[in-house]
Formats: C-alpha cells, sequence, structure tokens
C-alpha cells in the first residue's frame, strides 16, 4: 500500500510540476513530508497502523473532494444570494454550503485588500485567522479553492493522527488504537474535510494545544510551551469567542503543573498563590469598572442576544431561554434559570437533529453521523467515568471538553451550525467512546 501511495503522489507530484500547477504541486509535497514524518517519529509498535490510517484517509478524502468540487462546478450549483457581490466567481465556486461560500470569496477579498486593491464591499464581520490562511492560499497560488478543500482533508487526516498520541498518553495503546480509527472515518469529518470551512483548521488547533498541554505536564520544556502557545493562539485567532476560555483552560493547566511540581507543598506559596489569584481576579474587576454582578449580567445578556441573532438568521433553529428574555434581553437572569437553560442547550448541542424532526436535506446526509453518535452515547459515558476516576489527564482532558464547548451550548441555536460545532469537540470525544468500548469488549 505504500509504495502505492508514493507512486500515484509522485506522480502526481511531477505531473503537476510539468504542467505548472503550484498549489497542487506543494500540496502533493507537503502530504509526502508528513507521511514520512509519521514513519520517522510516531511508536514503532504501531507506525504500520498509523501510515496506512493516514494513507487510506487523505486519499479518500481527496478524491471525494475533487469529485465534489468539479461535479458542483459542472452543474452549475452557486448560490445566488452572493451574486451581487461577486459575480464574476458565480460559476467557479464548487461549494456545498452558503458559509463555505462566503469564507471562499471572503479570502479572495482579503487577497485584493492585501495587495493594495480598491474593492467595493465590506471585509465580512467574521474576520479570523482562517480566512487570512485562504488569503495566503490565493496570493501564492491564485484563485485556487480546490487547493484549500485538500489542505482541510490533510489537516483531517494529520488531526485523527493528535488523536492517537493523545489517547495513547491518556489511557493506552489499544485504546489509542481505536480512538485514531474513529477520527479518521467519522462521517461527519469526511464532509467538512472537503468543504473550504474554518472548522477543520480550528480542530487542528485544539487537537495540537492538547497535546502540547499533555507534553508539557510530562515534561517541562519550552518547546512544549511553544507549540501550546502559538495553537492556543491560533485556535483564538479562528474563534474570538473562545479566548477567556482558553486563557481559563491555560491557568488551570498552569496550576496543575505546579501542583505535579510540589510547588504548594510549603503552606507559604499556598497563601502566596491563592492571593496572587484573588489580585488578578480584582485586578479584572477593577479594569472593567464593574462588580461580579454586573459581569454576570453582561454575560447572560450577550449569550441571550447572541443566541437571538442565531435565531434571526432562519433555517433549522431552536430556543433555549423563556420567551420572555428574548423579548426583552436585558431583564435580569437569575442562575437557577441559566442553569435550565444551560441543560437544555446541551441536549440541543450533543443530540439535534432529533428523530422526530422534519429534517433539511443537508441534516440528512450528515444523519448517519447523528445515528452513529446515538449509538455511541453508552460507550462514552462508561468511557468518562472510567477516565474521571482515577485519571488526571483524562480529567483534564474532559475539562477542556467543557470550556470548548460552552459558548457553543449557549449561543448556538441553528442546528447546521450546531452539527458543524459540535465536531470540534467529537475527536476528543471519541477517545472516551474508545476506552469505554474497550471496557465492554475487553482486552483484545
Amino acid at each position: 500500500m505504500e509504495k502505492i501511495f508514493l507512486v500515484i503522489f509522485g506522480a502526481l507530484a511531477c505531473l503537476c510540476a510539468i504542467m505548472n500547477a503550484p498549489g497542487l504541486f506543494y500540496f502533493l509535497s507537503i502530504t509526502l513530508l508528513v507521511w514520512f514524518l509519521i514513519n520517522r517519529y510516531c511508536p514503532q509498535d504501531d507506525r504500520k497502523l498509523i501510515s496506512r490510517v493516514f494513507i487510506i484517509g487523505i486519499m479518500l478524502k481527496c478524491a471525494i473532494a475533487v469529485i465534489f468540487y468539479w461535479s458542483l462546478i459542472i452543474r452549475g450549483e452557486f448560490y445566488r444570494s452572493f451574486v451581487h457581490a461577486f459575480s464574476s466567481f458565480e460559476w467557479k465556486a464548487g461549494v456545498l454550503f452558503n458559509d463555505e461560500f462566503a469564507y471562499t470569496m471572503a479570502g479572495w477579498e482579503i487577497k485584493r485588500f492585501l495587495a493594495g486593491e480598491i474593492i467595493e464591499k465590506q471585509l465580512y464581520f467574521f474576520m479570523n485567522g482562517y480566512l487570512y490562511w485562504t488569503a495566503l492560499i490565493y496570493t501564492l497560488f491564485g484563485y485556487v479553492p480546490l487547493v484549500i478543500k485538500l489542505y482541510n482533508c490533510l489537516f483531517s487526516v494529520i488531526v485523527a493522527g493528535l488523536a492517537y498520541l493523545i489517547a495513547r498518553e491518556i489511557f493506552d495503546r489499544k485504546v489509542a488504537r481505536i480512538a485514531c480509527i474513529f477520527v479518521a472515518f467519522s462521517p461527519s469529518l469526511l464532509l467538512w474535510s472537503v468543504t473550504n470551512l474554518k472548522d477543520i483548521l480550528n480542530l487542528l488547533c485544539f487537537s495540537v494545544m492538547f497535546w502540547g498541554v499533555i507534553k508539557f505536564l510530562n515534561e517541562a520544556r519550552f518547546k512544549w510551551f511553544l507549540i501550546l502557545l502559538l495553537s492556543a493562539g491560533m485556535a483564538i485567532s479562528i474563534r474570538k469567542d473562545m479566548t477567556y476560555l482558553i486563557a481559563a483552560f491555560l491557568i488551570i493547566i498552569t496550576i496543575a503543573y505546579l501542583a505535579k511540581t510540589r510547588f504548594f507543598l510549603s503552606r507559604f506559596r499556598k497563601v502566596i498563590f491563592l492571593f496572587l489569584l484573588f489580585g488578578l481576579f480584582c485586578f479584572a474587576l477593577i479594569v472593567k469598572g464593574k462588580t461580579v454582578e454586573a459581569q454576570y449580567d453582561k454575560f447572560t445578556y450577550q449569550f441571550i442576544h447572541k443566541q437571538r441573532g442565531n435565531i434571526s438568521m432562519g433555517g433549522h433553529v431552536y430556543r433555549i431561554y423563556p420567551s420572555e428574555y428574548y423579548n426583552n434581553p436585558g431583564k435580569k437572569m437569575s442562575i437557577v434559570e441559566l442553569s435550565k437553560s444551560f441543560v437544555r442547550g446541551t441536549i440541543n448541542f450533543f443530540l439535534s437533529p432529533f428523530p422526530w424532526e422534519t429534517l433539511t436535506l443537508m441534516e440528512l446526509i450528515y444523519y448517519p453521523q447523528v445515528l452513529i453518535g446515538y449509538f455511541f452515547i453508552p460507550f462514552t459515558a462508561l468511557g468518562v467515568l472510567a477516565g474521571a476516576r482515577n485519571n488526571n489527564k483524562a480529567r483534564i482532558l474532559l475539562l477542556f471538553i467543557i470550556l470548548i464547548s460552552l459558548p457553543m451550548v449557549l449561543t448556538d441555536a441553528n442546528v447546521g451550525t450546531v452539527v458543524r460545532h459540535r465536531d470540534l469537540i467529537f475527536p476528543f470525544m471519541y477517545i472516551f467512546t474508545a476506552a469505554g468500548l474497550q471496557r465492554v469488549c475487553g482486552r483484545k
């Protein structure tokens, strides 16, 4: 299999070089480089498995991406609501979703803007690091949206390898093998990896960040700290609403590291550290000029306001807050009411679309993943219980999942958006699923 992969990708790279297709040439070259690194640095006992998962995954996803792209272009599929803004590219879109068209075109507009061109339309309100990534590809290779999709295919397969490394650090080799296969061939991740959406790159940043956390806790070396810091910064640039939660997670990791190094054995150090945390908290409140109650009111208002905005965009939507808060978003919400809304949001976030609802075409395409998720619920719960009982690294992973999903649980309203956001944490959930499956099926 490895020889076939090398022959196919090597021949395609040579063909792209001859035909002057630099975007595809560099993609194929980087893919081959990643494969060589896997064979050089992955654990010896599972190197063959990871190599074959990488080969099958990248070839399958790239083939689907190319087929989807050209079939959509041949059929002339494009979103007419954007024609007035990007009429010259309407026939080149080759996209599956409205958001994908927006990301494709916004990246091109940023490229034009950075090149000094005067653009008629204002840059999109959802400016993020992913758009600069697409603008970089356009700057280097021209308008090549297919190349961006192929890089997402590569990123998704790398995420599967990182899931293996994380699962092996937290549990054991057998759990890691199962998790790697689950992540590599998850139907939903396959769908997002053949599109021009930010989710796969965001997931890669999260995976690298958590892998850096695990390695840093094992050995406090500067390279792991640098990897952790850079990946966290990239994740924040893609999703700015994660800033406070990622910062909180890194603070907790710092405390965990200090506890591991027996920093807190001294009572004096404990007291000093607690005073320092309390001082930082008070300083943050002073800078904002608000009390704890005012901050709580501000955040609840933002949650309700954002969910109301998501509802107003239409489509298959749901509500988690009582109706009076949508009509009067400035109304104060009690902690009890917020807790109830959080439970409703959690159920919708992890389980929608529900079988009894009328589904859209794209939700029907996604529904096999929903059924797989329903089937995995007991195994995931068992894995979470097993890991949280006496495994500190599993507890850290669980905390990471909770913090990442928190803003999406409280603000998402569109089912189509939920299924995308949910897949930002599903690869980490698959690690617990694999652990639960192993406990049920035994050690074979």
